[in-house]
């Protein structure tokens, strides 16, 4: 009985240890360069070799996605996320660069961008995040509206492709025309 105390004691100090480690954690591709000037890339080609393939393409428009997150975490109860962004390749048909954008939005920007849609938009939208950012965002609405946008989670099945392109096009329009 003694053994088994013992050992749980050094299982506990062990434990104790390991969560006083911070970690830095990525999501979506891992962009080294910060401050690079995406503007200097020309083609699709130098896109793929400098930033590898894209998260997502757009099947319709053809547009590359890429999406890069930075956090720090020490344990579960202290996490901070400090780099967050998204760049957005829009090319010509000759697959020269047409445009870049670049987007950092926190929970705040994205909980003001989605309060006044339907709740099947709102699902949409928080579908692409991560369960803590998702959850903290929810939190926000009142309990009728919560409880709307999850029954409108479980059917995000049934929504035709080209209807969730629709909707990403009338937010990014939004966001950018206020």
């Amino acid at each position: 009985m003694f053994v088994f105390f013992r050992l749980l004691l050094v299982l506990m100090i062990f434990i104790l240890f390991v969560s006083c480690n911070e970690k830095i954690l990525y999501s979506g591709k891992i962009l080294y360069e910060e401050n690079f000037d995406y503007a200097k890339l020309r083609n699709k080609e130098e896109v793929i070799d400098k930033l590898g393939n894209p998260n997502f393409i757009d099947p319709i428009e053809k547009k590359y996605y890429y999406f890069s997150e930075k956090k720090y975490v020490k344990n579960f109860f202290h996490q901070k996320i400090s780099n967050r962004i998204m760049v957005v390749f829009i090319f010509n048909e000759n697959e020269t660069i047409k445009s870049v954008s670049q987007y950092d939005l926190n929970d705040e920007q994205v909980y003001y961008l989605i309060n006044t849609e339907p709740p099947k938009v709102i699902a949409l939208a928080l579908d692409q995040l991560s369960q803590e950012r998702k959850i903290k965002i929810m939190d926000r609405f009142g309990p009728d509206m919560k409880h709307n946008v999850i029954m409108e989670l479980g059917k995000l099945n049934e929504i035709p492709l080209e209807g969730v392109v629709n909707v990403a096009k009338e937010l990014v329009e939004q966001n950018l025309n206020p």
